[in-house]
């Protein structure tokens, strides 16, 4: 914000705020905290100061701030306590959101963090910009298998386990619809996240149709998958089996507007269809 002057600050009603990267490697922690925690922390300190129309300052941060601390369980709209197996990217929005917490209660200045579950591409085009990740990984996984010469491959991953996937336009909604109301609470968390989950099984099944690959899942331990799945497993946001987020605050605050969203088999397909037509990514880097 370095580049925006003070007298600009001054005119803003709201602020929405997304900045950090997805490295999700431990040795670059320093690079997401950089990104996430000082660089939010400064731009709220800044709208606190000087962007006195300013009336809530919303921060897009991640469903994942739990990290596998609720496998199986509900996630709550609320901080957590530090999470157990979180990578980088989930850290340090985990840190940005406590952060944000402390210094809210110092400041006139309201927050609300909105959590979004995988953001994919949008539900009518598959467009996806930069979007890339999570279900994409496995995706062009596939499709590089594929190109190599492939017809079949053993994957290391239950079929059973699950993403939440929310489309990008789905998540913009709800970032608009959080403008709309005026919540009495001074620091709000609310989740972006799909009403049903997505199986792993769901996403080969609509690979499958579009990509020549065979998939079968290895459910024995014993059996010999080379070490290129853990950097495909790496790469994977899921939660794993029946974890299901909180959204009630969204539903009470706009009085049952259509905020919910649910995933369904046509719009993978339309993710699916519009990937497969940009270059092929870069899933080791």
């Amino acid at each position: 914000m370095g580049g925006i002057p003070d007298s600009s600050l001054a005119e803003i009603s709201f602020f929405v705020h997304n900045t950090g990267n997805h490295h999700y490697e431990s040795y670059r922690f320093s690079d997401s905290f950089r990104d996430s925690v000082i660089s939010t922390d400064r731009i709220y300190q800044k709208l606190s100061r000087h962007a006195h129309l300013c009336r809530r300052f919303i921060y897009l941060s991640t469903a994942y701030t739990v990290g596998d601390r609720v496998r199986d369980r509900v996630v709550l709209e609320c901080i957590h306590p530090p999470g157990d197996g979180m990578n980088a990217f989930q850290s340090a929005r985990w840190m940005s959101e406590r952060n944000l917490l402390i210094a809210s209660q110092a400041s006139r200045l309201p927050v609300t963090v909105i959590r979004p579950s995988t953001v994919v591409g949008h539900s009518l085009s598959g467009w996806g910009g930069d979007l890339y990740n999570g279900v994409y990984t496995l995706w062009e996984f596939l499709r590089q298998c594929n190109l190599a010469g492939g017809n079949a491959v053993t994957l290391p991953i239950d079929p059973a386990d699950e993403f939440n996937l929310i489309p990008v336009d789905a998540m913009l909604d709800t970032v608009a619809l959080s403008l709309t109301v005026n919540p009495c609470e001074h620091f709000l968390i609310l989740h972006s996240t799909s009403t049903s989950n997505t199986s792993v099984r769901q996403c080969i099944e609509v690979a499958e149709e579009l990509i020549p690959v065979r998939v079968r899942f290895a459910t024995d331990d014993s059996e010999d998958v080379p070490d290129i799945y853990g950097l495909l497993m790496d790469r994977l946001d899921f939660c794993g089996r029946n974890v299901r987020f909180r959204s009630e605050k969204l539903r009470e605050l706009t009085k049952d507007a259509p905020s919910a969203y649910r995933m369904d088999t046509s719009v993978l397909g339309n993710l699916l269809r519009r990937f497969l037509i940009q270059p092929t990514q870069e899933i080791y880097d």
